[in-house]
């Protein structure tokens, strides 16, 4: 399980981190874990997580609280693997960050993700020996499929001094996010540990870890100054400042043992408490936060999967003359990436489809509409074709290249594309839409589906 520190805007290092419980925007995070012998138990968390008010012209109390309200809404949303809540509350701290607590039930630890603070790398497995194995996993990241290119010796000098000077970049804006980083995880088991690699006694009866900012800032600095471990990372083939280096350095040096993160439980075991008793406890209480957030009965994680309805691959055409809109979350390629809308904001004239929860999107779309003045979106419809010279709604199409993760590419076009775009009505500061676009791009890009864009 890898600590993922304040998501890609400054993983632009500590993709490096492959430790546990991946968080993702939070500064500081406690997690407290009861695990019953087959595996399901209960999470509680306690986390002060960053509001980003990403397209707000002045960042206000007010529209710091509705991010707030729309942040909490997500993670309880489009988590996972949890069969109900009880003791959730959220607030705004003068600081203006979220203090989130709350406990989640969940059925089988292996299936928990709590958007931004879990990302269900933890396993509770049996040994073979009436025990079981308490492991926290290393995040799988994608390996190239591909053999290792060889490089010459001058190769692998020239790459090391490349990455050396990234991380030196880097490196103000990581220790600036990282200043008052802190995490905790404690485990209580169902039973005697035998033992266990970079998880610590604690008091009564829990075994866990602790992580500052600070420690991860020296071990970086300490790693990068090491030209045999870029060595070892520049042979890898990995892209560095994205994934980071695959191994066990980050553990050693930051919890004290080279190894995974591990606890071996012995038999006999017993439940921690009544889960099915305790769940059916929370279950009014978790129809009462889902009803206060406003996420309605079908609005789960299990069925908010990413709907991909018309195959990417096929969907560019050259004209749309005669096609229709899938109803389906608007998806398809951009620049040769596969894309899911995860997020659709209209600011002013301008509408944005995004993936990607950091600042800079992965993937977006953005497209200047040019109305009169007093003139909404509303109830209208678009139709460009690809001859059509004038007039047009200009589109900026933008990517994160593949070795590079930070900021995004942009590519203009003013003509040349082919797009249907239909509004339908705004209500509650949400304006839904339908999309069918092709770009004219060598990776000929194209989007169609259905969105609803929050209205800034």
């Amino acid at each position: 399980m890898g600590i993922k520190i304040a998501s890609r805007l400054f993983t632009r290092y500590p993709g490096l981190l492959i430790l546990t419980i991946l968080f993702t925007g939070c500064f500081q995070t406690k997690q407290t874990v009861w695990i019953n012998p087959e595996g399901s138990g209960k999470m509680a968390i306690d986390a002060l997580m960053p509001v980003m008010t990403l397209f707000e012209k002045e960042t206000t109390v007010d529209s710091m609280k509705k991010q707030m309200q729309k942040d909490v809404k997500s993670l309880i949303g489009e988590s996972s693997g949890v069969d109900a809540w009880s003791g959730v509350s959220y607030e705004l701290t003068d600081e203006g960050k979220v203090h989130f607590k709350g406990t989640a039930y969940f059925p089988d630890i292996s299936k928990v993700k709590i958007k931004n603070i879990t990302q269900g790398n933890i396993s509770f497995l049996p040994d073979g020996k009436g025990g079981r194995v308490l492991l926290v996993k290393e995040e799988v990241k994608n390996r190239p499929d591909a053999a290792p290119k060889k490089l010459t010796e001058e190769e692998i000098r020239e790459k090391i001094k490349t990455e050396k000077i990234k991380f030196q970049q880097a490196k103000p804006m990581l220790s600036a996010f990282l200043a008052d980083f802190k995490t905790e995880a404690l485990f209580f088991l169902p039973g005697k540990v035998v033992s266990s690699v970079n998880l610590k006694p604690r008091s009564g009866g829990a075994y866990g870890f602790s992580i500052e900012g600070k420690q991860i800032i020296d071990t970086l600095t300490a790693l990068a100054s090491d030209d045999n471990w870029w060595r070892q990372q520049v042979a890898s083939s990995v892209n560095i400042l994205k994934d980071g280096p695959f191994g066990e350095d980050m553990n050693e040096k930051l919890l004290g043992e080279k190894g995974p993160i591990k606890a071996v439980v012995a038999a006999p075991m017993a439940p921690l408490f009544d889960y099915n008793s305790e769940v059916n406890a929370a279950e009014k209480e978790t129809v009462q936060l889902k009803n206060k957030l406003g996420i309605s009965s079908g609005e789960t994680a299990s069925v908010m999967k990413k709907d991909t309805g018309t195959d990417a691959g096929t969907m560019w055409k050259p004209d749309l003359k005669g096609v229709s809109i899938p109803d389906v979350n608007a998806h398809g390629t951009i620049n040769g990436q596969k894309f899911q809308c995860e997020k659709a904001v209209l600011q002013g004239n301008i509408l944005h489809l995004r993936q990607g929860k950091d600042f800079f999107a992965d993937l977006e779309l953005v497209i200047f509409f040019f109305l009169e003045e007093n003139e909404t979106l509303e109830k209208k419809t678009f139709e460009v074709a690809a001859n059509k010279n004038f007039g047009n709604p200009h589109i900026h199409m933008k990517w994160k290249s593949k070795d590079e993760d930070f900021s995004p590419k942009t590519e203009i076009f003013m003509n040349g594309y082919s797009m249907r775009i239909e509004f339908g009505a705004g209500t509650e500061g949400i304006l839904p839409g339908k999309i069918y676009l092709c770009l004219p791009d060598e990776e000929k890009s194209a989007v169609a589906g259905k969105f609803e864009a929050e209205i800034k």
